[in-house]
């Protein structure tokens, strides 16, 4: 396993606004300031991705770790969030984009009825990166779940 090299580039500390969507709420957005700490490990075979937020004030975090087989473009990961997930880590995979980007997807259990989609597309631009993550219903309906857009870096690794 490799870390992927687009990930690489964004490793520091990172300040940001999320946008938390969720249908049911009134009002259906919820935007919070949010941080992300993007660093390797595992001698540099892995990326992770720590990062925090908050819904209504109640604070949030999840984490992210992210492989690449060094001589394909499929990646994969595992995710946990503390709003998204009880206790369960959700696993991942995907692919690297020509232009960097990062793709991941997964499915997760929705009794009584089939299994939802998960993706999570990170993408960086000049100066910060996106998190973006959909989720996808049994019929393949997307609805935007939460937006990231890290625009400031803190520090360096």
């Amino acid at each position: 396993m490799a870390a992927p090299p687009s990930l690489t580039k964004l490793l520091g500390s990172w300040s940001g606004r999320n946008t938390l969507y969720v249908p049911w709420l009134n009002p259906p957005e919820s935007k919070s300031e949010a941080t992300a700490n993007v660093a390797t490990a595992v001698n540099g075979k892995f990326v992770t991705i720590a990062y925090d937020w908050a819904d209504h004030g109640e604070p949030h975090q999840g984490l992210l770790l992210i492989g690449q087989h060094p001589e394909q473009r499929d990646i994969t990961a595992s995710w946990i969030d503390s709003w998204h997930q009880g206790g369960s880590i959700l696993q991942l995979t995907g692919d690297v984009a020509a232009n960097g980007t990062v793709t991941l997807r997964a499915s997760y259990p929705a009794p009584p009825d089939p299994d939802w989609g998960w993706r999570i597309v990170i993408s960086a631009q000049p100066g910060g990166f996106d998190v973006v993550m959909t989720n996808i219903t049994p019929t393949g309906e997307e609805s935007l779940a939460v937006e990231t857009h890290y625009e400031q870096r803190l520090t360096s690794a």
